[in-house]
C-alpha cells in the first residue's frame, strides 16, 4: 500500500479527487488534523506537516502556487473545498440565485451593502492581467475584504506595470 501513487489534481473532478485524498488521510491517520478534530496537540505540528506533504504533493504546480502560503493542512483543505467543491452546474445555479437574491440586511449601513456590490463589480470587470489579484483576494479573510485594500492592490499592479 505504501506504493500507492496519488493522483494529482488539476482543477478538475475536485470530489473525485477529494475522496482519494481523505481516504489516504484517513488511513495514514492524518485526516484528523485536516478537519481540525484531531484531540492530541502535541502531535499536532508534525502530524499537520505530514498532512501538508501529502495535500501538496497531490496537487499539480499551479494549483500548489494557490496554497503554499497557508499556514496549516486544515486552511489549505478548506481553501481547496471552498474554491472547487462549487465548480458543478447545480451550485453554479444556486451561487448565481444567492446573488440575485442579495438584499441589504436589516442593520446594515449603505456604505456596508454598496461596498459588497462595488468590490463584486470592480472584481468581476478586471481583465486577464489581473487575475492573481482575484486569486489571491478570494484566499484573504473577510474582515480584509474591504474596498481600500483591493484598491491598493490594483494600483500598485498599474504602477508596476507602467514602469
Amino acid at each position: 500500500m505504501e506504493k500507492l501513487v496519488l493522483p494529482k489534481f488539476n482543477g478538475k473532478n475536485f470530489a473525485v479527487w477529494r475522496f482519494q485524498i481523505e481516504s489516504f488521510l484517513a488511513v495514514h491517520d492524518l485526516l484528523e488534523v485536516v478537519d481540525s478534530t484531531l484531540k492530541c496537540p502535541s502531535e499536532a505540528s508534525r502530524l499537520d506537516w505530514k498532512a501538508r506533504l501529502v495535500i501538496g504533493n497531490a496537487l499539480e504546480t499551479n494549483i500548489v502556487r494557490l496554497v503554499m502560503n497557508l499556514k496549516t493542512a486544515n486552511k489549505m483543505w478548506t481553501w481547496l473545498s471552498s474554491l472547487y467543491k462549487l465548480r458543478n452546474k447545480t451550485t453554479i445555479h444556486l451561487l448565481l440565485q444567492k446573488f440575485l437574491e442579495y438584499r441589504m440586511e436589516e442593520g446594515m449601513t449603505i456604505s456596508q451593502h454598496d461596498e459588497v456590490a462595488i468590490i463584486t463589480k470592480t472584481l468581476h470587470s478586471l481583465s486577464a492581467k489581473y487575475r492573481h489579484i482575484i486569486s489571491t483576494w478570494d484566499t484573504m479573510l473577510a474582515d480584509q475584504q474591504i474596498m481600500t485594500n483591493l484598491l491598493t492592490r490594483l494600483l500598485n499592479k498599474e504602477a508596476l506595470e507602467a514602469r
